[in-house]
């Protein structure tokens, strides 16, 4: 009998789960109709302008966000590790370790709250790597000398990276710059773990960020950036907008030939898909600023769970910023805008998820 009570346990428990998936996909119902207009537009748009996405680039970038995953679960893994043989005094460790995870996971309905969370993104993703590579088909770069005047009149005359080479043009601070854009990857990555898993009274937050998320990148990193298409100072000369960036581009150049600099090899792989010297096609894009303005998001979620976090979160927005344009991948109006909007849409995002709260409740 006890063998039978097991088994209808645990499919008391499987049946349990799939019911509290369903729940919170309804509960999910307006990321998933995002992600599904996303999915629309892209099998709409795809095919008229022929985008492909670049598959080796979005490898390489998923590659690096594997990476990041990975040493972030390993680092908390032996943590938990060793806090449960020198504190606790486990018997076994890993045993304790793996029943741990699982109960965390399961419990107040995290499995399928990150489940669902992950089915919401998958969708979108797919979708955004087809639209990203369809912007400058669309609508070819149009507005580069107007965002690098615009640069120019809100620095007092001034192009904003002679402001803050001095600063940060070292070979030692610009390093730092790229490893901090790369890290922005990994953070991307657990913010959608982080926050998939929020249930209780965090589940607003979560819902928070999934929609703002959404939104950001859908009106800001596809519809705007359409609308006001534009290639950044990494390609301004070499779509004839001028040589203003020249002296830029060459300081990365020599800072290259003493540490690496991985921007550049980004800056290149990216014209190759656009001119055709490589497979697909990632899509050049620049207003607004998809890595500042998802910063801003880690920032204002971290913000609203903890304090302290927020802290960090948005010196390291901040880091973006200047990286943005040391690295000559943005104007900094692209980060402004991009901030700005994420901020917007994260004010708007809580009004919805704090309406449908209270309508469940």
């Amino acid at each position: 009998m006890d063998g039978y009570q097991a088994v209808a346990r645990e499919g008391q428990r499987t049946s349990s789960f799939a019911v509290e998936l369903v729940a919170q996909m309804w509960r999910d119902r307006l990321g998933y109709a995002i992600a599904l207009t996303a999915l629309y537009v892209a099998f709409l748009v795809g095919p008229l302008v022929n985008a492909k996405p670049d598959v080796t680039l979005v490898l390489s970038f998923l590659s690096d966000i594997g990476i990041y995953a990975l040493l972030l679960l390993s680092l908390a893994a032996g943590v938990m590790l060793l806090r449960l043989g020198l504190v606790h005094h486990s018997q076994s460790p890993a045993r304790d370790l793996a029943a741990m995870v699982g109960r965390f996971a399961i419990a107040n309905g995290r499995g399928p709250a990150l489940i669902s969370a992950i089915f919401v993104q998958m969708g979108f993703s797919i979708a955004f790597a087809v639209l990203k590579a369809a912007i400058a088909l669309l609508r070819p770069f149009t507005f580069d000398r107007a965002f690098s005047d615009m640069d120019r009149f809100l620095h007092f005359g001034v192009l904003p990276h002679d402001w803050l080479l001095p600063l940060f043009g070292s070979p030692t601070a610009i390093l730092g710059l790229n490893v901090a854009y790369h890290v922005w990857f990994g953070l991307l990555l657990t913010s959608f773990f982080a926050t998939g898993m929020m249930t209780g009274r965090l589940a607003v937050v979560r819902m928070q960020y999934m929609l703002a998320f959404l939104m950001l990148w859908f009106f800001g990193g596809f519809v705007i950036a359409t609308l006001l298409s534009s290639a950044g100072p990494a390609f301004f000369e070499r779509i004839g907008a001028g040589a203003d960036y020249a002296p830029l581009m060459a300081h990365l150049q020599a800072v290259n030939a003493v540490v690496p600099v991985w921007a550049l090899h980004g800056h290149e792989a990216l014209w190759d898909g656009f001119v055709g010297l490589r497979d697909g096609f990632a899509g050049i894009s620049a207003m607004p600023s998809m890595h500042i303005g998802t910063a801003t998001l880690f920032a204002l979620a971290g913000n609203a769970v903890n304090r302290r976090l927020g802290y960090v979160l948005w010196a390291y927005a901040g880091v973006i910023m200047v990286g943005s344009v040391v690295l000559a991948w943005h104007y900094a109006v692209d980060g402004y805008a991009a901030a700005l909007l994420a901020i917007g849409l994260w004010k708007l995002a809580g009004r919805i998820a704090r309406r449908m709260a209270d309508r469940a409740s």
